[in-house]
């Protein structure tokens, strides 16, 4: 009857405010925190290169050994307006040498692996094969 209907409303409004409240709280990184310590790269100055932007140096701050399928990761932040990120080994060693060598544009190496990255990023998770 109409009694249930209307409560069947009630209840959905009471769940819908109930998992509203429940998305406010913060995402739980599944990662362990950065480790500050323990990685010869810790506190290296960095140099990476945003297109429209130019160079940015930065230094790295902190690292993750890879653990199961993660690869190791790097953070780093940016001096120049203390934007950060997180770099694969890779790009961790482009950013290293960019800085070491004082470059002042993007290697063709650096190029082509970011346009991997990319590719890569576009294409979404790999499905896996059924048997």
């Amino acid at each position: 009857g109409s009694e249930s209907v209307v409560e069947l409303a009630q209840l959905l409004l009471t769940l819908e405010e109930t998992l509203h409240a429940l998305q406010t709280i913060p995402d739980i990184n599944e990662r362990k925190p950065w480790r500050t310590e323990g990685h010869e790269f810790i506190g290296k100055s960095t140099r990476r290169f945003f297109a429209g932007f130019g160079a940015s140096d930065g230094t790295i701050v902190g690292w993750l050994p890879p653990e199961g399928d993660d690869p190791a990761l790097w953070h780093m932040v940016h001096g120049d307006d203390a934007d950060e990120e997180d770099l694969d080994e890779r790009e961790v060693l482009f950013a290293l040498r960019n800085y070491s060598e004082s470059r002042t544009e993007i290697s063709q190496d650096e190029l082509d692996y970011n346009a991997q990255i990319q590719a890569a990023e576009a294409e979404g998770p790999a499905e896996e094969e059924e048997e």
